[in-house]
């Protein structure tokens, strides 16, 4: 699945390089923040209290982008590598609070599409994401390979330089099991993320 996903980008790409006017070729790269939230948490043991959100941590993501520009309008097809980092915090049943990292790497493949008013552009589309690594903690088990969410926001054009702000929101979970001190609970983990990032047009 992945792969195909690669070679259709990859086909799109090649098929319009060759007319600029209708189409850009870039890279783009930035930082982000990840958060995860534990929905529906089945405590199945008398040694946990409560599952939730830890702080954002600082991620990053870097790759290319193609955009394919008619009229106000424009498709925007990306492959971005992307590191987050994030945190979960539970409480025990002594009620202490301890903090689990949970980061990993993946793939993701971003399709916006949105209109260009000037040098400001809105757009928002769907992103399928593919996991290359596993977090040491809490979800390596019951991380799921491949997930598809949306992105939406706001990017601002000067020149070859653009600047992107997204929010990045899940269409289902990410994981459906966390493991804690060794015990595994039923749970609802979703990804959401905030992008800030900068791109540049090779033409």
């Amino acid at each position: 699945m992945m792969r195909n996903a690669f070679f259709c980008l990859a086909l799109c790409l090649s098929a319009l390089a060759g007319n600029a006017q209708i189409f850009e070729l870039g890279l783009r790269g930035g930082v982000n923040l990840h958060d995860v939230t534990v929905q529906d948490f089945e405590d199945g043991s008398n040694t946990i209290q409560s599952v939730e959100s830890g702080d954002r941590k600082l991620g990053y993501h870097a790759g290319v982008y193609g955009r394919i520009k008619i009229a106000t309008f424009f498709v925007q097809p990306e492959l971005l590598y992307t590191f987050q980092n994030s945190e979960i915090v539970y409480t025990d049943n002594g009620g202490t609070e301890k903090t689990l990292e949970v980061d990993y790497s993946r793939f993701d493949v971003p399709v916006i599409v949105g209109a260009k008013l000037g040098p400001l552009r809105l757009g928002v589309g769907p992103v399928a994401t593919f996991a290359i690594s596993k977090p040491d903690d809490a979800f390596s088990q019951s991380l799921k390979d491949a997930t598809f969410g949306y992105q939406a926001g706001v990017g601002l054009d000067l020149g070859p330089l653009s600047i992107e702000l997204r929010y990045e929101g899940p269409f289902g979970q990410h994981a459906d099991s966390v493991t804690i001190e060794g015990e595994t609970y039923q749970a609802d983990a979703r990804n959401n993320m905030i992008m800030l990032g900068l791109g540049y047009s090779l033409f």
